[in-house]
């Protein structure tokens, strides 16, 4: 590997996705919502309270102020506005798989939802992107190189990515097939020659990737896909190409 590019956060603003400030704005709302509705309703249907259950946590440590995950809830609900970033948050209290659960159980809600809203959602025509950071480096990674030698390129190169999305994966995957007029699985064994790592995780490997815990990009969330992406540990999502 010749070139490591490090992909800060806010990088993906462009097509869409929220900043860590906005990021941390959206978790809070999400928690308390999920909060209010899980002390006010016995038959949930909100992701969070319902993902609780799933996670094969009792009745009985949702009902009533003192349950850990409630009290886990109202915590980051007030703290969070503090921090610098959720991850910041999250690690600062490492070893509480309380606050844990919450915070990367309201991360993958509202990075999923704001994966359906982007611009990558919206259209596969990929000139719309060209707004984007992808679209200048689509063009350096394929200048002058076939098909059959993209591998090689691919192979010098690594990305570490410090979101929660997977915006780049995506539209690579797009960006592939449309450029060299290739079908999804042709794109998909390109891409496995670049190593991708998200070192704070993501929300679950798209449906063409290799892995476990598959999630479709922008996919609505239900009770038990939170709770399955959702690790006790800070810090430990899936990575691709470690």
């Amino acid at each position: 590997m010749e070139l490591v590019l490090v992909v800060g956060a806010g990088a993906s603003c462009e097509l869409g996705l929220p900043s860590g400030a906005q990021l941390k704005e959206d978790i809070v709302f999400t928690i308390q919502k999920s909060h209010e509705y899980a002390l006010k309703h016995r038959e949930r249907d909100d992701v969070i309270a319902d993902a609780f259950r799933v996670l094969s946590l009792t009745e009985a440590r949702l009902n009533g102020h003192d349950g850990p995950l409630l009290n886990a809830a109202q915590f980051i609900k007030d703290g969070l506005p503090l921090a610098i970033s959720i991850d910041n948050f999250l690690d600062a209290h490492r070893g509480n798989d309380d606050i844990a659960i919450c915070g990367k159980l309201a991360i993958v809600s509202c990075i999923l939802r704001a994966e359906a809203k982007s611009s990558i959602m919206r259209s596969n025509d990929i000139p719309l992107f060209q707004e984007s950071w992808l679209y200048p480096f689509f063009q350096i990674l394929t200048e002058n190189c076939s098909v059959n030698e993209l591998p090689g390129r691919l192979r010098r190169i690594g990305i570490i990515c410090f979101n929660y999305d997977r915006c780049i994966e995506q539209y690579m995957h797009y960006a592939l097939q449309a450029y060299y007029s290739i079908d999804r699985g042709a794109a998909k064994e390109l891409l496995d020659s670049l190593t991708i790592i998200h070192p704070y995780g993501s929300t679950g490997k798209l449906p063409w990737e290799e892995g476990e815990w598959k999630c479709a990009f922008g996919h609505e969330p239900d009770p038990p896909l939170p709770a399955k992406l959702t690790p006790l540990h800070p810090g430990h999502f899936h990575h691709q190409g470690a």
